[in-house]
């Protein structure tokens, strides 16, 4: 949700405004943390952080999953920070205001999960992610071409942002089930990947 109210923020106070929003939620969750006690550990062996990030990287299976999530946010992060010109420029829309189409972000994410969750059980995670992938890709080529209609602009970037959110559920299943001793690092890795993928654009 961070996304669309970022956006709703700068409209209305600037572009300060989701800076303070950051501190903000910062400061509840960091109270948050200090407040809930640590979860006592399951029963088993503890594995070392070195041996950990050994056991990830020696795994094949677990590089190739990190690497299509490297690479597929590489894409969709790649064309979605020029959205909104995308939006200012073809509508003739402030800049301002052309950043609101990231509520759009917020509403089809929370549907997208809600919705992947349910399914993952019933059509398996493989399939979650490459459908979600695809909507993603076809949605991308096809926003190009909606510069005559606004209604239909947002409604492809919200398959767009439906795509990708509906296939992030089913990609942490996969990697969560590759190890059970290094679960932790798998999952982190992964998140990892996610946000290398999405600076490597902006940068």
């Amino acid at each position: 949700m961070g996304l669309p109210i970022g956006a709703v923020a700068t409209s209305l106070a600037g572009w300060r405004a989701p800076f303070a929003f950051i501190v903000a939620v910062a400061i509840v969750g960091f109270l948050g943390v200090l407040r809930f006690r640590e979860a006592p550990r399951a029963p088993g062996p503890l594995v070392g952080f070195l041996a950990a990030y050994r056991r990830v990287f020696g795994d094949r299976q677990a590089l190739a999953i990190v690497s299509v999530t490297l690479v597929w946010f590489a894409g969709t992060m790649g064309l979605f920070i020029y959205v909104a010109e995308f939006i200012h420029e073809s509508f003739a829309i402030p800049t301002d205001r052309a950043g609101l189409i990231y509520i759009v972000v917020g509403l089809a994410g929370v549907i997208a999960t809600r919705t992947s969750g349910r399914l993952i059980a019933t059509i398996g995670p493989r399939r979650a992610v490459i459908g979600g992938i695809a909507v993603f890709v076809v949605a991308a080529f096809i926003l190009p071409l909606t510069r005559a209609s606004l209604p239909l602009a947002i409604i492809v970037f919200g398959c767009w942002a439906f795509g990708t959110w509906f296939a992030i559920p089913g990609q942490q299943t996969i990697v969560a089930g590759l190890s059970s001793s290094a679960r932790g690092m798998m999952l982190a890795l992964n998140a990892s990947a996610l946000n290398l993928g999405g600076c490597s654009d902006r940068s």
